[in-house]
């Protein structure tokens, strides 16, 4: 597995059981397509407004171009949801147990 660039947060407001119930189809759209992207992780929580996903990326294009990819974008809005609000940070220091 490669070693994370960048880490991107996305929320998402709202009920954290209607958001994940609206995700489903994207989530599946969008585990297929990570790996082209340099996707190396993906988790999702649910917050007190609803649910944020945390993705580990191989490179910062990667996040944008994945966040651009016209299908993604096409899935977000045929699921209802909301654009995402999303933000990259690089990563200094990662470990797993």
């Amino acid at each position: 597995m490669a070693e994370p660039v960048v880490v991107s947060i996305i929320e998402f407001s709202g009920n954290p059981d209607e958001v994940l119930g609206k995700m489903k189809g994207v989530e599946e759209l969008a585990s297929r397509k990570a790996s082209e992207y340099g996707g190396i992780s993906s988790t999702v929580v649910k917050t007190d407004d609803g649910v944020m996903i945390i993705n580990f990326w191989d490179s910062e294009d990667g996040r944008h171009r994945m966040g651009d990819d016209p299908e993604i974008r096409q899935a977000i809005q045929d699921a209802g949801m909301p654009p995402p609000n999303a933000k990259g940070y690089e990563v200094i220091q990662h470990q797993t147990a």
